[in-house]
């Protein structure tokens, strides 16, 4: 009996602000649907209304509409990318990139040269497959590559303890200059992993010098695992 008593008298505060627009039925009651909020006051407060607009139930708590659904936090998908436009002289040992500016890097995830620890380095924020790249142009001073001549971009992936080194060589010819070289690749990463860019040259000439100019390294998250 208390409860029937109790339901009755829910329905009836509810009706008595908007009874024009309550529907009843069997084993349910139609909250009014509207698109533009009523006034919500003190008198006003445990109201209830269903904004068309919004698509939402909202109730009263005596000075706003809000809605009782929790929040739902925005994700921010990891992406960046740095560059060093000065370029780096390949030589015959392995070299790292120094990062000098970055254009965007949502998750301040990228280190630049200046970051005491791990420099020059993409440092994953969240497990999952990325797809990175680098790219940069040949600049040849003086340059007559052997016909053994190659030049190498390596995307080095560092753990808590070990590395692994993904290279991409291209043959140089003679006139190369200012070709444009590209490496793209997809990673299954774990969070933590860290990944730094290298160049070397293999069989280089006795003389002039080849270089790789606007050097940029980028990467996103394609999907989390």
């Amino acid at each position: 009996m208390k409860r029937i008593l109790l339901t009755f008298f829910l329905l009836g505060f509810i009706l008595s602000g908007f009874a024009q627009s309550i529907s009843l039925e069997a084993n349910s009651f139609q909250l009014p649907r509207i698109s533009e909020n009523p006034a919500c006051t003190v008198e006003d407060k445990g109201k209830q209304i269903f904004n068309t607009v919004q698509n939402k139930v909202l109730y009263c708590n005596g000075t706003a509409w809000i809605s009782g659904e929790p929040a739902v936090e925005a994700s921010v998908i990891p992406a960046f990318q740095v560059y060093n436009t000065t370029g780096k002289i390949f030589t015959a040992s392995e070299s790292e990139i120094d990062m000098l500016s970055k254009s965007y890097d949502l998750t301040n995830s990228a280190n630049l040269k200046n970051i005491i620890d791990f420099p020059n380095r993409f440092i994953v924020p969240v497990k999952g497959v990325y797809n990175l790249k680098v790219y940069g142009d040949l600049e040849l001073t003086n340059f007559t590559p052997k016909a053994t001549t190659k030049v190498y971009i390596i995307l080095s992936r560092e753990t808590a303890y070990s590395s692994y080194n993904y290279s991409s060589g291209f043959p140089v010819y003679a006139n190369d200059n200012w070709k444009h070289l590209l490496v793209s690749k997809d990673f299954n990463f774990l969070a933590g992993e860290r990944i730094v860019v290298k160049i070397y040259m293999y069989d280089p000439p006795v003389t002039g010098t080849i270089k790789l100019n606007k050097i940029y390294f980028e990467g996103h998250l394609i999907a989390k695992q």
